[in-house]
Parts: C-alpha cells; sequence; structure tokens
C-alpha cells in the first residue's frame, strides 16, 4: 500500500485513490493520498455528535502545512480551486503509505518531512505527528493553519452562513460555530503556539474549494472554510517532532484530557498503543480463522474493524449509517471469523432492542428508525443462527427466543398486511427488498408478490429455528412447516426455458430478468434448492452475471441493461440495480460454487474469483478496502462507497468459510451445510 513519486505528482490518478481511518465510534479522517478533498465527506476529523456513531459532522477539514526560511516558503497541502489546484504540495510528496496508518512523506530543498494520521480508539480525536529533518543549515519555521468547519456530513457551507467563535491560549484553541448547540472543537500542539488571525473575519475564510467527486455525482460540489488563526514552530538543526491533535463532538472533554500535554511521549503512547491495537486484531483472527498472514488479509482484517461502532455497524464510508439489512449480511465476515464474538453480541442484542412487533429496522439513528423491509427480519434469524454456529451461546439463544417467535409469527399472521404467508407457505410481499431504489413514487426495480430470496430467506429461518429450538430445548410452533415451503418453491419458481428461478412470481408475474438473488438460494446455510438445479442456477449466474468484481444486478443482454453507473442522482438510481456489479455478492456466489463443484481445483478456481478484489483493486480506490458497486461494462470501474461493510465481509466469510474450510466450531449442533 505504498505510492511513490510518479503516481503521487499525477493529480488526476492520485484523487481517485482514498484512505480513511476510523476510531470505534463511527468518526473517520479521509482525504485521497495526496491530501486534496474531492468529497464533502472528507476531513480530518468527522465525529458523531450525538450518541456514537449518529449525527456525524464535520469539525476539522484539513491542516494547511508550509515551511519558511529567509529565502523561500514550500507550501505542502494541495486543494482544487475552479480551475486551479493550489498550491500544489503534491509535487513535493516522495511516498505515501497505509501500513497501517496514513503516512506522507515530503522531500524538499533542506527539509524532509514525514506526517502519521492517527484517531485513538473510542476517542472522537485526531492526531497528526510531524517529524520535520531541517538539514539546509539557515534558520526556518513550519505553520500549521487549521482549516474548521461546523456542519453534517451531507451539506455544504458558504462562507458567512455560520459565524464562529474561538478561544485562544498559548497552546490551543477553542472553536465553536455561532448557531444553537454547535458542538466544540479543541485544537492544540505539545510544542507548537497558537496565534489567533489578525485579518478582519470576511477575510478568514478559504473560499471555492471544489469537490471534484460531488460534481461528478451532480451534487452542489463547491464549499468555504474558516481559519481561525495559525500554529508556528522555529525549526532547530536536524529532526524536530511535534504534534497537532483536535477533539471535538460527543465527549470532546474526554478526548482534549486525554490528549493534551506539553510532552511529545503521550502522543508517542497513544500512537503505539494504536498500532499495537491493530497489531492484535491480525493476532485474533489468525487464532480464530488462520487469517491475517498475507498483506491483503491484514488490511482486510483491519478494514472491518472500521465498520464496528460502539455495538453498531457502519454500513459504508462515508455516507451510509446503521442499516439492519446491511449489518446482518455482514456480521458473519465482519466479527465472526475475525473473532470478534463480543462485538457480534452487542450488535445482535442492539438490533433486538430496536424491534417493532416482530420488524427489525432496515435503517435506523439513535431514536428514528424505518422498519420497510421485507427481509431484515429474516435476516436477523440468519445472523443470529450464525453467531450460534460461531460461539454456542445459548444464553443469548434463550433470551432472544421470544425475539425470533416474534419474527416468524409476524410473517405467518402477516406484517401490517404488507407481507404474508399464503397457504403454500410462500411469502408474499410489497416491502423493500434490498434492490430497493425509488425515483420518486417509481420503484426502479419493482419486486411486488413472492420474491425469490425472500422465500429463500424463510425456508432458511425455519430450518434455523428448528435448530435453535433443539439445542435450547424448546418449542418451535411451526416445526415442519419448511417442508412445505421446500416443496412449493420450486413449483413457483422454476423456469423451465432458462433452466434457473424466476425473480418475481406474481398472480400474473413471472419475471424472467437473470438477476443474482437466485443465487442466495443456494448459498444460505440451508439452502432451498439443491442437487441438479442448484448446478443449473449456479451455471446460470456464472455465465450470465460473474464478474472479477462480483455479480452484475442484472444480465449484460436485457433491454434494461445499464452498464456504467455514473451520472446525475436520478441517471445513478436508474442503474443501482439494472447492471451495476455488486461485490458484497461474490461471497454467496463463491459458497454456493463450492456446494455444487466438490471437484479437484474447485477452491483454487473459488479464489480466482476473489483475486481482483483482493488484489489490484485494493489500491485502487477506497486503499485497502473493497468499495460498494462497480460498472456492469469492462472495466468495471469502481463506483458507490470506497468501503462497504458487505463487499469486505462477504469476501472474508467466503475466504475462511469455504475456501480455506474453516468451518465454525459448533456448526454440526446447529446444522446449515448443504
Amino acid at each position: 500500500m505504498e505510492f511513490s513519486e510518479p503516481a503521487l505528482r499525477d493529480y488526476e490518478a492520485a484523487i481517485s485513490k482514498e484512505w480513511i481511518t476510523t476510531n470505534g465510534l463511527g468518526g473517520y479522517s479521509s482525504s485521497t493520498i495526496i491530501g486534496a478533498n474531492t468529497r464533502k465527506y472528507h476531513g480530518l476529523l468527522v465525529v458523531p455528535t450525538a450518541t456514537p456513531p449518529f449525527d456525524r459532522k464535520l469539525l476539522l477539514t484539513k491542516l494547511e502545512e508550509e515551511i519558511q526560511t529567509d529565502l523561500e516558503t514550500f507550501r505542502l497541502s494541495a486543494n482544487e480551486y475552479p480551475g486551479l489546484v493550489f498550491p500544489g504540495g503534491h509535487m513535493h510528496l516522495k511516498q505515501f503509505c497505509s501500513d497501517p496508518l496514513p503516512t506522507f512523506t515530503y522531500d524538499l530543498p533542506g527539509f524532509l518531512v514525514k506526517k502519521t494520521i492517527f484517531m485513538p480508539y473510542r476517542t472522537n480525536a485526531v492526531v497528526v505527528n510531524y517529524k520535520v529533518w531541517n538539514i539546509s543549515d539557515q534558520p526556518a519555521r513550519i505553520s500549521v493553519r487549521p482549516l474548521v468547519n461546523s456542519r453534517g456530513i451531507h451539506q455544504l457551507t458558504r462562507a458567512g452562513s455560520i459565524g464562529f467563535g474561538q478561544l485562544a491560549r498559548h497552546r490551543q484553541v477553542e472553536v465553536a460555530a455561532s448557531y444553537q448547540g454547535a458542538p466544540t472543537l479543541i485544537i492544540g500542539s505539545d510544542l507548537m503556539r497558537y496565534t489567533q488571525s489578525e485579518l478582519p473575519e470576511e477575510a478568514r475564510w478559504y473560499r471555492n474549494f471544489v469537490y471534484r467527486e460531488e460534481r461528478e455525482r451532480g451534487y452542489e460540489f463547491m464549499e468555504d472554510h474558516y481559519s481561525p488563526g495559525n500554529f508556528q514552530l522555529e525549526l532547530r538543526s536536524g529532526k524536530n517532532e511535534f504534534n497537532v491533535f483536535a477533539a471535538g463532538g460527543f465527549g470532546v472533554r474526554k478526548g482534549f484530557e486525554l490528549l493534551y500535554s506539553e510532552k511529545p511521549e503521550k502522543f508517542e503512547r497513544e500512537h503505539q498503543a494504536t498500532l499495537e491495537r491493530l497489531d492484535n486484531l491480525i493476532k485474533i483472527s489468525v487464532k480464530i480463522s488462520a487469517i491475517g498472514g498475507t498483506s491483503w488479509e491484514r488490511y482486510l482484517v483491519w478494514a472491518a474493524d472500521s465498520f464496528i461502532a460502539d455495538g453498531k455497524l457502519i454500513a459504508g464510508y462515508h455516507w451510509f449509517g446503521c442499516w439492519g439489512r446491511d449489518a446482518l449480511i455482514s456480521l458473519p465476515g465482519l466479527t465472526l471469523v475475525t473473532g470478534r464474538h463480543g462485538a457480534a453480541k452487542e450488535i445482535l442484542l442492539d438490533i433486538a432492542n430496536r424491534r417493532k412487533g416482530g420488524l427489525i429496522p432496515n435503517w435506523f439513528e439513535d431514536k428514528t428508525a424505518d422498519y420497510n423491509s421485507a427481509d431484515a427480519p429474516l435476516l436477523f434469524i440468519y445472523a443470529i443462527h450464525k453467531y450460534l454456529t460461531y460461539t454456542d451461546d445459548t444464553a443469548i439463544a434463550n433470551k432472544l427466543w421470544g425475539v425470533l417467535n416474534e419474527v416468524v409469527d409476524s410473517y405467518v399472521r402477516g406484517l401490517n398486511e404488507s407481507v404474508r404467508v399464503g397457504e403454500d407457505g410462500l411469502v408474499w410481499s410489497n416491502r423493500a427488498t434490498w434492490m430497493d431504489v425509488k425515483v420518486g413514487d417509481e420503484m426502479v426495480t419493482p419486486r411486488l408478490g413472492k420474491v425469490v430470496e425472500i422465500n429463500a430467506l424463510w425456508y432458511n429461518a425455519l430450518r434455523a429455528m428448528e435448530t435453535i429450538a433443539e439445542r435450547i430445548d424448546k418449542v418451535f410452533e411451526f416445526a415442519g412447516f419448511a417442508e412445505k415451503v421446500r416443496k412449493n418453491f420450486l413449483a413457483e419458481f422454476w423456469n423451465e426455458d432458462k433452466r434457473c428461478l424466476y425473480d418475481v412470481v406474481g398472480d400474473d408475474l413471472r419475471d424472467q430478468h437473470i438477476r443474482p438473488n437466485q443465487i442466495l438460494t443456494v448459498s444460505f446455510p440451508f439452502p432451498v434448492v439443491v442437487g441438479q438445479r442448484a448446478e443449473e442456477i449456479v451455471s446460470m449466474v456464472q455465465e450470465k452475471l460473474l464478474t472479477p468484481y462480483g455479480l452484475r444486478s442484472l444480465e449484460r443482454g436485457d433491454p434494461s441493461y445499464k452498464g456504467v453507473y455514473k451520472g446525475n442522482v436520478f441517471e445513478r438510481d436508474f442503474a443501482y440495480h439494472q447492471g451495476t456489479v455488486w461485490s458484497w455478492l461474490i461471497g454467496p456466489f463463491v459458497t454456493a460454487f463450492l456446494r455444487v463443484h466438490k471437484e479437484v481445483g474447485s477452491r483454487e478456481q473459488a479464489m480466482h474469483f476473489l483475486q481482483r478484489l483482493v488484489g489490484s483493486h485494493l489500491t485502487e480506490a477506497g486503499i485497502g478496502t473493497v468499495s460498494e458497486i462497480f460498472d456492469g461494462n469492462e472495466p468495471h470501474a469502481p463506483r458507490g462507497c470506497i468501503s462497504q461493510a458487505w463487499s469486505v465481509a462477504e469476501i472474508l466469510r467466503a475466504y475462511v468459510e469455504e475456501i480455506k474450510g474453516k468451518r465454525p466450531s459448533f456448526e454440526s449442533k446447529y446444522g446449515g451445510t448443504a
């Protein structure tokens, strides 16, 4: 994960590569590998300002650094303005690496600068460590100017729209916006002296930053940031080491008290603690699943950790929050195969506490939620079953037994008349599936009726409930119901002409679009399709939908196919599930492939399906992580979020469970293999 001068000095290429580091509370620090912000979501300190991980705000945009001598000024930052990149500090960059923390090395005439960024765990703070070697034999000083903001991550700020006040001290400053309830930001240094700006208030704004990615996505793309003052330090000959830190949002005082010191050793201890924690994550994953020995395994274990936020899962960076569906699909890969069983339990209990009459939230914040999903409740049973196969935690099974039954009962008796089980045992629904994009009131991929993966999930849930009941000596009211579902499933969904499954079945509907949802009928722990027809499903999906980065959401030859995901929000929404490649689906595909292919060499072939995602892709978008989606057309450009939870999760799960063959310890007690 190292980039050197040729790549760093090519501005157009460098800004496509982004880094992100997180703090376990939903906060993050992120930019490109040359420090030029290309998204409104980029920032040095983005943190929750309410109960973590909710209500995240950008507080510290970036630090503008320059080294001054009596003869020259060297500026290290890079920003894009209308028609101009200034000051072009990326031309001084010698190296960027992320192993595992983002580190920039600048080579200047007479100076060498190394800058490392880290966030102390479970603290809403960021530390920037500077090492500056002055080999110029002349007096010099370094200036670090913070650019601050105070807005939600989806918004933009223009000069004068908010005011800022500050309380300055010798080595620190407190900054807060003028609106009611504005969070406090504290910026300080161990050695640098802070000086408040003497410019008039209006002149303290740095204006017209251009966010290229927002422009590409059809959003407002220009923003202004406020400069309250700057930090300065006289550089002595040889090595100079110092730190600038910022704390803000939820728990700001705790963050400040943890970090503030005029002794660099304090920051070095925090730096080492951060590295040791990341190293321990690898040791745990090696012990549990024998993963972490290769570079890509380490990066995906670290990426998995980035989504775990205070007992919840962030669905993706930068703009996703907490989604029930995403969390429940992601939980096995992010927490179970990596040995984070305690985190898995916290997440499951948190989601259970948010249930509403047998419904599991599809999306939620601290005090609000949407319960519009047909699959999230069934995925809750899936995730509980997977958790039990790894932990045999019968205590949680007993504790949540009533919740699990409530979910099943709500399907049998109907979820507000929007989901119901028919006489054939199959589920009819008009609620949202994962293909849930709407443009206005129009569903781009309407799926009203009996949906293929919902019924596969329903069968899986019924069988899982039978095994859990047996394990904890409970009575499951609908024991045996799964057999009715299995017998009627193929009669309803089998497409004899195409030798695969219909996507949706209704009274007068047989949806023949070739979509990837059918692969889930073979890949769930209790597959509703086995044998010859499972082989035919896998073969069809492999032929029509498989790419080096995942599965297309619609076959390429379909008249509705959209091969490129770009343009404004409407254009992108119409392409989202109409051919766009989804990387998370590679996990179910690998599982299904290895269930129907037992011959020698099948695991090597399955590993080949992952090769691009765990190889070159880890350095082409989000450094060390996996993108949300890709274009359906070659060369399959990465799109959407640069780091998506279920993308990382399903690669890890499929790699560990299927390719390495490291099955869960208690799987035999709970069943669930084809």
